[in-house]
C-alpha cells in the first residue's frame, strides 16, 4: 500500500499491523482505534488523521505530517516520529515511552497527562506546546526548542537536558545551557505562583457573585489578572488561590486582588513597604521592577474604588479577618500580610501598625528563590 491514497477513508478499527504506508496520502483519514502496530508511514500525509486510541507501538513515522491529528489515547511506545510534523495534533494521555522525537516539531501540541518516559526529543520545537501533568522522567530534551512553554506540574525526574533554545523563533539566538542536572531539573520541576487569600468567613452564593464581578473588573484594567481565582470552602474558611503567570508578578497580584477586602489598605501598605526595604544589593535586579509597577497600580485604582466600596457595605464576607500568602515557583511561601486577629473568636482592636510582617531574610530568601534564565 506505499504511496496509497486513503484521504477520509474511514478505516475505524482495521487491522494495518505491519502495513507499508510509506508515502501515502491520508488526510483526515478516520483510524479511530485502528492496530497500526509496526505499520511504515514514512513521510506520510496523515493531517487531520484520526487515531484515537489507536495501536502504533512502535511505528514508523519520520517526517510524517501529523499536523492537526487526533492521537489523543493512542499508544505509540517505541515509534520512531523523528522530523515529524505534529502542529496543533492531540497527543493528550497518549503514551509516547521510549520513543524518538528527534527534530519532531510539537509547536501548540496538546500533551496533557502524556505519558513521555524515556522519550527522545532532542532539538525537538515544543514552543508553545501543553505540558501540564506530562510524566518526563528519563526524557532526552538536549536543545529542546521552549519558548512559552508552560512547565507546571511536569514530573522530570532523572531527565538529561544540557542545553535549550529559548529563542522566540526557535533560531538559537537565545540558548541556555545548564551547569548541572539539578538545574535542569528545578527548570521542568516548576510549580504555579500562586497568591492565596485565606478568609475567615464561608464564601455564600451572592459573596461569590459579587466575587467574580468584582475580578471582572480589575481584569479589564490589569492585564497580570487574567484568569479567576481557584476557591476552596472549609468549615468557616475560603481560601482563594489566583495564579500568577511569573514569580515577578506576586507582589503586583496581591496588592491587587485584595482590593474587595476590608482589610486590602493595610495589606497594601506591607507589601508597599516589602518592596521597598528589600535590601536590593541581595537581589536579582528584576526586582527594582516591581515598585515603580505598583506606583502606576496607586494612581490607576481610583475608579475601581467605588466598586469595591460597594461590595464592603453590603457583604460581610469581604469584612472578614485574611491572611495572604505568596507561593512562588520554587514552593517557597512568604505570608506578606496576616490581621492579628485571623482565625481568633474574640477580636481585639487594630491599629495602622500591628498587621503582622514578614522578616528580612525571609523576604530575602523568598525572592532569591525566583526562577530566572540567565
Amino acid at each position: 500500500m506505499r504511496e496509497a491514497i486513503l484521504t477520509e477513508a474511514n478505516l475505524s478499527q482495521a487491522n494495518l499491523s505491519a502495513t507499508n504506508l510509506r508515502v501515502a496520502f491520508a488526510k483526515g483519514t478516520n483510524l479511530e482505534a485502528a492496530d497500526l502496530h509496526s505499520a511504515e508511514l514514512i513521510k506520510a500525509d496523515l493531517q487531520g488523521a484520526n487515531f484515537t486510541n489507536g495501536e502504533l507501538r512502535p511505528a514508523k513515522l519520520s517526517q510524517a505530517n501529523l499536523r492537526s491529528a487526533a492521537l489523543n489515547g493512542a499508544n505509540l511506545r517505541w515509534a520512531i516520529l523523528s522530523g515529524a510534523d505534529l502542529t496543533d495534533a492531540d497527543l493528550s494521555n497518549v503514551k509516547l515511552s521510549g520513543a524518538n522525537l528527534r527534530g519532531a516539531n510539537l509547536t501548540n501540541t496538546k500533551l496533557t497527562n502524556a505519558s513521555v518516559v524515556h522519550t527522545d526529543l532532542t532539538e525537538a520545537n515544543l514552543i508553545r506546546a501543553d505540558l501540564v501533568g506530562v510524566d518526563l522522567s528519563g526524557a532526552i530534551l538536549t536543545g529542546a526548542k521552549l519558548y512559552e512553554l508552560p512547565r507546571l506540574n511536569i514530573k522530570a525526574e532523572e531527565i538529561v537536558c544540557e542545553w535549550i533554545d529559548v529563542s522566540p523563533n526557535g533560531d538559537h539566538s537565545q540558548v541556555h545551557h545548564f551547569k548541572s542536572s539539578a538545574e535542569s531539573k528545578r527548570f521542568f520541576n516548576q510549580k504555579s505562583p500562586i497568591v492565596q487569600i485565606i478568609v475567615d468567613s464561608n464564601l455564600d452564593l451572592k459573596a461569590n457573585v459579587a466575587l467574580a464581578t468584582t475580578c471582572y473588573n480589575l481584569g479589564k484594567d490589569y492585564y497580570f489578572m487574567n484568569r479567576p481565582p481557584s476557591i476552596e470552602v472549609k468549615y468557616q474558611k475560603t481560601i482563594l488561590n489566583f495564579m500568577a503567570d511569573s514569580d515577578e508578578l506576586l507582589f503586583m497580584l496581591a496588592f491587587i486582588v485584595i482590593f474587595p477586602f476590608y482589610d486590602a489598605k493595610k495589606t497594601k501598605i506591607n507589601v508597599m513597604e516589602i518592596v521597598k526595604n528589600i535590601p536590593l544589593q541581595k537581589m536579582n535586579t528584576k526586582i527594582l521592577e516591581l515598585e515603580i509597577g505598583m506606583e502606576k497600580l496607586v494612581k490607576k485604582n481610583q475608579h475601581i474604588q467605588k466598586v469595591i466600596d460597594s461590595v464592603r457595605r453590603k457583604i460581610t464576607f469581604f469584612s472578614a479577618q485574611t491572611q495572604v500568602i505568596l507561593n512562588n515557583s520554587s514552593g517557597k511561601n512568604l505570608v506578606v500580610s496576616s490581621n492579628p486577629n485571623f482565625g481568633k473568636k474574640i477580636y481585639k482592636k487594630i491599629n495602622e501598625q500591628q498587621f503582622c510582617w514578614p522578616p528580612e531574610n525571609k523576604v530575602v530568601d523568598f525572592i532569591n528563590s525566583f526562577y530566572y534564565l540567565d
